[in-house]
């Protein structure tokens, strides 16, 4: 039984944040294709141009996924949550020898230059774009629900912050496979959320129900 349980536990937890015992085949494998923080290699980003881009989303779509998946499960660094955020390894570097160049005493050669210069001015727009509609909207979303303020939702808090989670997250995952597969994904992560929020609300007797249906707010009668 205890070995059962062992088993469950390491299959949950490679789901989260990925295989820590990855084979050189493997980590062959995941270095085709994303970055160790799971960045996608540049060489294979907009490989379709940008109208098919849209539509169909990246060629390598499912190996870029499945080699996040398989170095960081989930939610671990260079997994499929990270990874979509993870800016690339040369904005990295740009942003690395900037911290050092500040923070290195007057006359001390750097490595920062012009080149880090431009990498940062293009790169910090586009990231920040990324991190703010991956994350920033669901989680405005999700917040003005549990202050009951969701149009949708109303006094169901659970439910409307479980699926503005769960859509911004269905979207995430599926982005790299083009707009209408992150739309479906968004979706169907919403219904997920809401299931899962909607568990933590309170339930309404049936003369509550009816009043709301209804537009009758306790509120007017009294």
């Amino acid at each position: 039984m205890a070995l059962k349980t062992s088993g469950v536990i390491d299959s949950a937890a490679r789901m989260l944040v990925g295989n820590k015992n990855l084979s050189g085949k493997q980590l062959d494998y995941i270095g085709n294709y994303v970055t160790r923080h799971g960045a996608i290699k540049p060489e294979l980003k907009n490989n379709r141009g940008f109208l098919k881009g849209i539509l169909l989303g990246n060629e390598h779509a499912v190996d870029i996924n499945k080699a996040r998946y398989m170095q960081g499960g989930l939610l671990g660094k260079g997994g499929l949550v990270r990874g979509e955020l993870a800016p690339s390894d040369e904005y990295i570097g740009s942003a690395r020898n900037l911290k050092n160049y500040i923070m290195s005493d007057a006359g001390t050669p750097s490595d920062f230059g012009w080149k880090d210069v431009k990498t940062l001015a293009t790169g910090t727009p586009m990231n920040a774009l990324n991190i703010g509609f991956n994350v920033g909207m669901p989680t405005v979303e999700a917040v003005k629900a549990m202050k009951g303020e969701s149009e949708e939702y109303g006094d169901r808090k659970g439910a409307g912050a479980g699926a503005a989670l769960g859509s911004g997250l269905g979207f995430l995952l599926a982005s790299q496979m083009g707009m209408p597969a992150g739309m479906m994904a968004s979706y169907i992560g919403k219904r997920i959320g809401e299931s899962a929020g909607g568990v933590f609300d309170k339930k309404k007797t049936p003369a509550e129900e009816y009043m709301q249906n209804m537009g009758i707010s306790q509120r007017a009668l009294m």
